[in-house]
């Protein structure tokens, strides 16, 4: 996936469906504890809260900074897709699928779906 930085980061993306409730809280404290070294939490703008979990970035950084719009949009549906963490650094972006008991919770997940859909994001041209 083209970005707009090549500076490493790391989203935690909202499964599709999660509440405010006792789930999405174990997820934000799990979250906590998968923190690479060297990143640190980054603010998460409400307008992007119902789809964004978490983010983790260089200390200092700011969201869009690191990404702008599109992108965004782009890891929204992946996250409907079942896609649960993105992990961005340089040139390089891996999109992680929920665990296999995420996947039970999440019945609409194909893995032959999310395939072609990070293939279709890897062929798009990046923006000028």
């Amino acid at each position: 996936m083209k970005r707009k930085s090549d500076r490493p980061m790391v989203l935690f993306m909202l499964p599709q469906g999660l509440d405010d409730g006792l789930a999405r809280r174990m997820l934000e404290k799990l979250t906590a504890i998968l923190s690479p070294a060297g990143l640190a939490p980054v603010d998460v703008p409400p307008p992007l809260r119902s789809s964004v979990l978490s983010a983790l970035a260089p200390e200092g950084s700011e969201l869009y900074d690191l990404i702008d719009d599109r992108e965004l949009t782009q890891l929204r549906q992946a996250a409907r897709l079942g896609f649960f963490v993105v992990r961005a650094s340089g040139p390089h972006c891996a999109l992680e699928v929920l665990s296999d008991y995420g996947q039970r919770m999440l019945p609409s997940f194909d893995l032959a779906t999310a395939a072609r859909y990070v293939r279709e994001l890897a062929e798009r041209p990046a923006r000028s």
